[in-house]
């Protein structure tokens, strides 16, 4: 791929005789044909009477409905792990959604106590209950099923009575549960899950102030070391998580618990008599997801001190680790443990490796590009496959120094030429139509984003993480890229409702792209998607664009608008949102249109009401409709004087107003000489 960008092969390709290696082949197995005379016997046999009632298990009709039910090939991530699909990604929501879950089970608690004859304690009918049916025969079996399980605390003390009484546990399984224990930092500083944090503080967030509350029976912040602030723009916690906002908007930091060198798997590992490669390998599970990045790189130094070789998986720790840390010099560091790697016949890179040593490419300065198309072609040359990810990192290399994004073609046609890669490897695989719709954008390219979308939209929705927030980017895209507005709207009807939602930030940019194309008739069509879709408005500045795309008017829908423009003026009153001056000009243009004028001055004394300076095109259109409508000279020279007043300029149909009305030609002067001076106050 791309051999003409590199005019030679660099200095990487050397350190890497390990890549040139070929692949083991697979084994074959062996199929086993059924005996002839077995069948004939089979065969031979009268076949079961059935039974007249057939006499179902109570969890049969469940079974056979389960059984209807096939797994996705390309599950969609939800969440961060299997345990829990539903948790969000982003650590403010997953404070949100525990605080939520917590909540719930509280509820729940209260209802059954309070009224508990409305639970009665019975068993499920059909019990459904998941069941153990696996009988553990030895100790040692049972260590390993509370490691399957999760069970880290539990665990440990089984192993610690195993070893008292003075059986032996296999390497095998002392290597799990060690990195069971990393992983869970069972016997870290701080809270292990928000749950627990849960139990010792909660927040409460009042007006501008937040007030922290321990419960008197349970926790002491003395006791616990528990330094509190509270100010109105930082609340900290030293034990766990803190709370940063600006005014009433408030974010919580999930509290991350801290690697100690003396938690529980530490200690583990210095108990361990015997040790092998996989042993430092499931401790360095832990440091990586702890942060604790020195101490991973001080286990690899012992690792080599011991004469242990390290795994292929080691190196892709060390590499993560390198990249996530804050050391300098990450690709020289990174070449360094290429060679490690070289002098290691048994480590065998994979694509993890590949897509990690990608990523520092990016830290390789000007040469990133040629450092990550050398190690792309060297992925290939040895028979492993990219995937989305690897696409990623490519995209990203150009990116990052060069600010190349032309680059996005050559990726676009990989993927359609090879269509096996559309599926999800890793959790980043989810990232790269997002990143290739962001380049579509920059490159103000419609063809590319178009081209991105067809590859989701052929029952690859999994590709693309959530897919109402990448869809509803991909409408904004069109409405940013696309001139014509029926293109634009063919989309939007092409997904809305079918596949998403949008949300409030997608209908701004659609009724700003109303207001440009002058199209108020696409922004009436726009509006009950708008009431259906958004349940929260936050701003009005959606709202203020849809009155914008009001602006030109036609003269025979003009009961339509106003009966739309009402409707928006009673969501801004029951949310509470105050308007401002674009909304209320707008209303009084409408009015005004119509030629009702005591709704048209209803409206315009709410620029008094919200302590607003009335604006300029609401007090002329006021003017106009007096004198088209009226023909009223008196109105409009009052409102022409009250426009002098303001210091505004004069109106381009002056003369044609005038003449409608017949305002003398003493009181034209005099207005005319008013908005004179105040133009030429405005240049001076």
């Amino acid at each position: 791929m791309w051999p003409r960008r590199v005019r030679q092969r660099t200095t990487l390709l050397s350190l890497l005789p390990w890549l040139r290696q070929a692949s083991p082949s697979l084994p074959s197995f062996s199929t086993t044909t059924r005996d002839e005379s077995e069948d004939d016997k089979i065969s031979t046999r009268s076949p079961p009477a059935a039974p007249l009632i057939p006499k179902l298990k109570p969890n049969a009709v469940l079974k056979a409905l389960a059984s209807t039910v096939t797994e996705l090939e390309h599950p969609y991530h939800m969440g961060r792990s299997m345990a829990d699909p539903l948790a969000p990604v982003s650590r403010a929501k997953q404070m949100k959604y525990l605080m939520a879950r917590d909540a719930g089970i509280k509820a729940a608690e209260y209802v059954i106590q309070q009224w508990p004859e409305l639970f009665p304690s019975r068993g499920f009918s059909p019990d459904i209950r998941p069941k153990i049916r696996m009988k553990l025969r030895s100790d040692e079996a049972k260590l390993r099923y509370l490691i399957s399980e999760r069970k880290a605390d539990l665990a440990l003390e089984l192993f610690n009575k195993l070893e008292s009484k003075g059986k032996k546990v296999s390497l095998m399984t002392q290597n799990s549960l060690l990195e069971l224990l990393s992983y869970v930092g069972l016997g870290n500083e701080t809270a292990q899950d928000f749950s627990q944090f849960l139990e010792q503080e909660r927040f409460i967030n009042e007006k501008h102030n937040l007030e922290f509350v321990c419960k008197a029976d349970t926790v002491d912040p003395r006791e616990n070391n528990l330094q509190v602030q509270i100010d109105e723009k930082r609340f900290t916690v030293s034990a766990g998580g803190s709370f940063t906002g600006k005014n009433s908007k408030w974010t919580f930091r999930f509290p991350r618990s801290v690697w100690s060198p003396t938690n529980d798997a530490e200690r583990f590992f210095e108990r361990m008599e015997v040790k092998n490669s996989d042993t430092y390998n499931a401790l360095m599970v832990g440091l990586f997801k702890h942060k604790s990045y020195d101490r991973m790189f001080s286990l690899y130094d012992m690792m080599n001190e011991e004469g242990f070789k390290p795994i292929v998986s080691t190196y892709n720790f060390l590499l993560m680790a390198m990249d996530d840390s804050d050391c300098s010099h990450k690709w020289d560091k990174a070449m360094e443990l290429v060679k490690n790697i070289a002098e290691e016949p048994q480590a065998h890179p994979n694509k993890t490796t590949f897509n990690m040593l990608l990523k520092l490419s990016e830290h390789s300065g000007k040469s990133s590009r040629e450092n990550a198309v050398a190690i792309f072609q060297e992925m290939l040359h040895l028979g492993i496959e990219p995937n989305l990810t690897t696409m990623l990192r490519l995209l990203q290399a150009y990116i990052y120094n060069n600010g190349d994004k032309s680059v996005i073609y050559e990726l676009m046609d990989y993927i359609e030429e090879h269509p096996e890669m559309l599926r999800v490897d890793s959790y980043f695989d989810i990232f790269f139509c997002v990143a290739a719709l962001n380049t579509a954008c920059s490159l103000n390219d419609i063809e590319v984003a178009r081209s991105v979308i067809k590859i989701a939209s052929q029952d690859n929705w999994h590709l693309v993480g959530q897919v109402d927030h990448f869809l509803s980017h991909y409408i904004l895209t069109v409405a940013w890229l696309e001139r014509n507005i029926d293109t634009i709207m063919e989309t939007y009807r092409w997904l809305v409702p079918q596949h998403v939602r949008p949300g409030d930030w997608v209908y701004n940019t659609l009724f700003d792209v109303c207001t440009r194309t002058k199209s108020p008739e696409t922004a009436l069509e726009l509006w009950p998607d708008y009431k259906e879709n958004v349940t929260y408005v936050r701003s009005i500045s959606t709202i203020r664009m849809f009155h914008l795309a009001l602006g030109r008017l036609s003269k025979s829908n003009v009961e339509r608008y106003i009966r739309v423009a009402e409707e928006s003026w009673e969501m801004l009153l029951t949310r509470n949102l105050k308007p401002d001056s674009i909304i209320i000009e707008s209303m009084v243009r409408l009015y005004s249109f119509a030629l009702q004028m005591d709704k048209a001055w209803y409206y315009y004394d709410h620029f008094k009401q919200y302590e607003l300076k009335p604006t300029y095109f609401a007090t002329r259109q006021l003017a106009n409709a007096y004198a088209f409508g009226y023909q009223d000279g008196k109105k409009v020279e009052e409102l022409y004087q009250w426009m002098i007043d303001n210091g505004e300029g004069i109106p381009t149909n002056f003369a044609k107003v005038c003449a409608i009305c017949r305002i003398p030609l003493d009181i034209r002067r005099k207005l005319a000489t008013g908005f004179k001076n105040n133009m030429t106050h405005v240049q001076r």
